[in-house]
């Protein structure tokens, strides 16, 4: 039986679910003033304000997958499919859109649970779930970074939500490794793994192609660091792929990776010993947390003294 102030908890979140919902789709079939997908953008901004104001703070006070969430997850996510059924396929604003909801909810909620399971035990049925949203995270990153993108106000955003996103999927996969090996020589022998970061290596060409032209306006949720994120995402992925080829017996000095490698931890290390760069806290959090600098010091001594790649260290 349920108590009734259980039930009337359920009436008032459903009450609340229902007029939400029901003004978000009574506006969007309202709005139609001659912008591009104009409903589409109104049931997205309703999708956003179910995330932000009620799945992510319940998320947050209650823990994930608790059943308080479920009227407004199942009412966000239906505002956002049928925003997304109004979109070209071919647009990267779906993609740009999953950022702006689906993405947020991982870096707010998700990842902060993931960084938790380092001090336990965690069960495998907890590890499939953070797979799943990486897998989620690196399906998405392909259309944000190669799609046209039609809607030129999001044009100048696109490139440091992809950064954001790409090195967040590489970090992520990594602490799911160590969880589960307590290191990350499984990850670095991984070919399905190595082919993905070979992947968003690729599409962050892509994008650079797209965004050069609002190199200077790029830049969102991390002040100053004009590209910044790009160096440390070309590093950290050339990195994993070199550890690969060592471990496979591909290396070669004049491997391009190789050398991107070299030259953006150069870069790296000399942009934050010399300060160039102004973090925001948030920024600061994850940027630290790419940077492994033990992890280089390995790499410099495999590429130094076994292949002669680079002077030794005395």
């Amino acid at each position: 039986m349920i108590s009734r102030k259980k039930l009337a908890i359920i009436i008032v979140l459903c009450l609340i679910v229902l007029i939400n919902l029901t003004s978000m789709i009574y506006l969007s079939n309202k709005m139609n003033i001659g912008w591009p997908n104009t409903k589409a953008k109104m049931l997205f901004h309703g999708a956003a304000l179910f995330n932000s104001l009620y799945v992510i703070q319940i998320e947050k006070a209650f823990g994930l997958g608790n059943v308080v969430t479920v009227p407004f997850k199942v009412s966000r996510d239906f505002l956002f499919n049928s925003a997304v059924s109004r979109l070209n396929e071919q647009d990267a604003e779906k993609a740009v859109w999953w950022y702006l909801i689906k993405f947020i909810e991982y870096r707010e909620v998700v990842a902060p649970k993931l960084n938790n399971l380092y001090a336990k035990k965690p069960s495998n049925a907890d590890l499939r779930i953070y797979e799943k949203w990486t897998d989620e995270i690196y399906n998405n990153l392909k259309p944000l970074a190669t799609l046209p993108l039609e809607n030129d106000a999001l044009k100048p955003k696109r490139f440091n939500m992809f950064m954001e996103a790409a090195n967040f999927y590489i970090n992520e996969r990594q602490k799911i490794e160590i969880i589960k090996k307590g290191d990350l020589k499984s990850f670095f022998d991984n070919e399905d793994e190595i082919a993905r970061v070979v992947d968003v290596l690729e599409w962050l060409n892509v994008l650079y192609e797209f965004t050069e032209q609002y190199k200077n306006e790029g830049i969102e949720h991390i002040q100053g660091q004009d590209w910044f994120v790009g160096k440390l995402l070309n590093n950290r992925a050339c990195m994993a792929i070199v550890f690969y080829m060592v471990n496979k017996n591909k290396f070669s000095c004049t491997d391009p990776y190789f050398l991107t490698y070299t030259n953006t931890l150069s870069e790296i290390r000399n942009i934050m010993i010399n300060k160039d760069v102004r973090f925001d806290q948030h920024a600061e959090w994850w940027v630290s947390s790419m940077v492994s600098f033990n992890l280089d010091a390995e790499l410099y001594k495999i590429t130094s003294n076994h292949y002669k790649c680079l002077p030794s260290r005395k």
